[in-house]
């Protein structure tokens, strides 16, 4: 059986990978064995032997591959998706993780393998909330913060912040270029305009703060409710 999960809520869909991986392992809890493969650097030979080589030692195999289709454009990248759409899942375990959304195209040639597909995609609010991330707009932040923490983690509302910031800062630079759309460069240095670079500077630094007193213990209170500290500052 193929399952794929993929859409640009990273947390939402490792989390799915995650307890998909767990229900494997206490389903088959003896002779068992989990082979996971980044395809960014996977070799066409790794592939076809993880996918057609019978295990040695244990009678359950799970393979994983990682960002398939959601790796750049490559002579390796388009060998790989072909073989492993040559393939037969019917009486395999392997699980295709995607950092982004698969193309209609692609899914569409998955669905023909009986993949079992898992969408998981950013709930809305939460770009409204980033767009609106200005200097006194804290009423309308704080308004669409409280909407996202309704359909997302804390941790995945702060990831997201720390990402816009970063893009914010890079925006700053003319001289650096930005990967993404037009039209999502545009909206992004337009939003920059409303801070200077120190600004922007000291806000990563309070985030990277946050996020350090967090991961060594050294702020007990709930990560949603140091967010909701921070953004009333803005």
């Amino acid at each position: 059986m193929l399952n794929i999960f993929h859409g640009d809520n990273l947390t939402a869909s490792r989390n799915a990978l995650n307890n998909f991986i767990d229900q494997y392992k206490n389903k088959n809890q003896s002779n068992q064995e989990i082979i996971r493969l980044n395809a960014e650097k996977l070799p066409i030979e790794e592939l076809t032997q993880a996918l057609e080589s019978t295990a040695l030692f244990a009678s359950n195999r799970l393979i994983i591959i990682e960002n398939l289709f959601s790796q750049i454009k490559s002579k390796n990248k388009n060998q790989l998706i072909e073989y492993f759409l040559s393939q037969d899942f019917s009486e395999k375990s392997v699980v295709l993780w995607e950092r982004k959304l698969i193309t209609p195209a692609n899914l569409k040639k998955l669905a023909k393998l009986n993949a079992q597909i898992q969408l998981f995609k950013t709930p809305p609010v939460i770009f409204k909330f980033l767009d609106s991330f200005k200097p006194n707009n804290q009423k309308t932040v704080l308004s669409f913060y409280h909407q996202c923490l309704k359909h997302s983690p804390a941790e995945m509302i702060f990831y997201m912040l720390h990402r816009r910031i970063s893009q914010l800062i890079q925006a700053k630079d003319e001289k650096y270029q930005l990967k993404a759309a037009p039209w999502q460069i545009g909206k992004l240095k337009s939003q920059a305009k409303n801070f200077n670079l120190n600004q922007l500077l000291k806000i990563h630094s309070q985030l990277l703060q946050i996020d350090y007193q967090i991961k060594k213990g050294k702020n007990i209170t709930p990560l949603s409710t140091q967010l909701d500290f921070f953004l009333m500052d803005i």
